[in-house]
């Protein structure tokens, strides 16, 4: 889809606010689930759309790691090293995931699978450690300071046990901010055999 289709959208997202610039980071969602990144391109769109330089839009998209400025996998695997995690074994867990997959943070896999993010802070220490697949908590992950082995499973919507943490809807933003996908929470199991698993579209096992 191009820019230019998204301007019906735009335009309704904007109404929402008293002040267009304040509708920049909703502009920028709607373009990233669309395009799938922030291109050069789109960020001079959404400046010229609210009305401010595209360095400003940059600036913008820089700051939060949630943005890509390239494209990316079909899945995206945020693991936190943030203090909480890092005493909780978030380390290990990350070199362990490294080795699996073969690539390193901001790499994507060669068939474009998965790419793998390192972020300071996912706001869930209470689940260190642990990490985001696309939209969704994972965590406590365990490492075995023995092996090293961790596992993070696809989230199971069958699964019983699973938790959810609350979904992040704004009063502010009412309907015109792009709902993301509840996020969902499913403790790690314990296993003895470290592998990597990318199974057909959709599925990412690390284990």
């Amino acid at each position: 889809m191009k820019l230019s289709d998204l301007e019906g959208k735009a335009a309704e997202i904007v109404r929402c606010y008293e002040y267009p610039k304040a509708a920049m980071l909703p502009l920028l969602w709607l373009v990233q689930q669309d395009q799938g990144y922030v291109s050069p391109e789109a960020e001079a769109w959404v400046g010229h759309r609210l009305g401010v330089s595209i360095s400003h839009v940059r600036e913008v998209v820089s700051f939060y790691n949630m943005f890509h400025t390239k494209p990316v996998g079909r899945r995206e695997l945020r693991v936190c090293t943030s203090l909480p995690c890092v005493l909780r074994g978030a380390g290990d867990l990350l070199d362990r995931i490294k080795a699996n997959l073969k690539i390193s943070p901001g790499e994507t896999t060669p068939g474009r699978e998965v790419t793998l993010t390192e972020v300071e802070c996912l706001c869930a220490c209470e689940m260190a450690p642990m990490a985001q697949l696309d939209e969704r908590f994972v965590g406590p992950l365990e490492v075995r300071p023995s092996t090293g082995s961790s596992r993070m499973r696809s989230w199971n919507p069958g699964n019983r046990n699973r938790r959810q943490s609350p979904n992040p809807s704004s009063a502010r933003t009412g309907r015109c901010f792009p709902r993301a996908s509840k996020i969902q929470a499913e403790r790690g199991s314990k296993t003895t055999s470290p592998t990597a698993d990318i199974s057909p579209p959709g599925k990412l096992s690390l284990r």
